[in-house]
């Protein structure tokens, strides 16, 4: 849009200029976050990880130790800071996490999914999560129920 003396009109030149820094901003966003992206991705990691902690003190579902739980947490946060990041692990840790993150009111066994994908990325946690201790309450054999039925 050039006026008769062959110059650029004020509007067309103000708008390549804002162009041209939206450009500039966008190259130096998309290299910060290439530079820093192993930073970004534990800080994703970190936030998410607080987000369900939060959810769980908020609403401990029943049978969850969150002693524990929280033990396990801490240390996933705290090794997580120390360690560098493995792409493969964070992504399984992530798509595995990602679902039981959404929501907002969590069952035990998800709480254990949690515990057991954060012991997968550091299999050193698995030394704050108690085994499970089979239940020892006695049963009535069915077999002996019918016996005393049948006097």
């Amino acid at each position: 849009m050039a006026d008769q003396s062959g110059k650029m009109s004020k509007g067309c030149l103000i708008a390549l200029i804002v162009v041209g820094a939206v450009v500039v901003i966008g190259v130096i966003i998309g290299i910060t976050c290439y530079v820093y992206r192993e930073d970004l991705a534990k800080s994703a990691a970190g936030v998410m990880v607080n987000g369900i902690k939060e959810e769980v003190a908020k609403q401990a579902p029943e049978g969850v130790d969150t002693v524990q739980f929280n033990a396990i947490v801490d240390g996933f946060k705290d090794d997580l800071s120390k360690e560098k990041l493995d792409p493969e692990k964070y992504r399984d840790f992530m798509s595995s996490v990602q679902m039981i993150a959404n929501r907002k009111t969590m069952t035990a066994a998800e709480v254990g999914q949690f515990e057991d994908a954060m012991i997968a990325y550091f299999p050193d946690l698995a030394t704050l999560k108690k085994p499970v201790e089979p239940d020892t309450t006695m049963m009535p054999d069915s077999a002996a129920m019918q016996d005393t039925m049948s006097q």
